[in-house]
């Protein structure tokens, strides 16, 4: 059973950053969602289909690992500018 996404709305919220290392940098991410994290998922890719969002190296986000990199992106580069 699919969602269906009628409304797309884009969300500003905070979020607590801190510091790291490059030494202490993650590479891998493995999760189960639960359904809630599911949708909120599925919204982000669906979102993301929908705008003129691409990663860094230019290509346009198209699953939930993409849409999981474009957002861990978007963290980042907020801490490099």
């Amino acid at each position: 059973m699919g969602v269906t996404i009628r409304h797309f709305a884009r969300l500003a919220f905070e979020v607590p950053i801190g510091p790291a290392d490059a030494d202490e940098s993650r590479r891998h991410v493995e999760a189960r969602l639960d359904t809630v994290q599911g949708v909120g998922l599925a919204r982000l890719v669906a979102g993301l289909e929908r705008s003129d969002a691409t990663l860094r190296d230019g290509t346009r986000p198209q699953s939930g690992a993409d849409a999981v990199r474009w957002l861990l992106e978007q963290l980042g580069g907020e801490l490099e500018g």
